[in-house]
């Protein structure tokens, strides 16, 4: 009785222990099409794979974001440092005013 007694006891404990955990993706949205974020992320230095420039919007990603459009199982006790993260994309247009371009977010279910 007194082992029951004692499991019943410990069930609340194992139960508060667990962590919530939710799918989480990196998501980019933006109005333009892959034409257009190719020629703005073809205009900048590539400094981590020691290029001159990016060669498109996927080269671009694929170093700075390659966990773009993957989800990822999240598991902490507070979600809204990843709901709430978010990464605004800003380039300068032709005429050098500054341009946005989208915003990089983390789609949590």
């Amino acid at each position: 009785m007194k082992k029951l007694l004692l499991i019943l006891l410990c069930l609340p404990m194992i139960f508060n222990s667990c962590r919530e955990c939710q799918d989480c993706t990196l998501m980019f949205e933006t109005e333009y099409d892959t034409n257009v974020l190719d020629s703005v992320v073809q205009n900048w230095e590539n400094t981590l794979d020691n290029s001159v420039n990016y060669l498109d919007w996927n080269e671009f990603t694929s170093l700075q974001y390659p966990e773009l459009n993957q989800a990822e199982r999240q598991c902490q006790k507070d979600f809204q440092e990843i709901g709430d993260w978010e990464n605004e994309f800003w380039a300068m247009d032709t005429m050098e005013n500054l341009m946005y371009i989208g915003r990089f977010y983390y789609d949590c279910k």
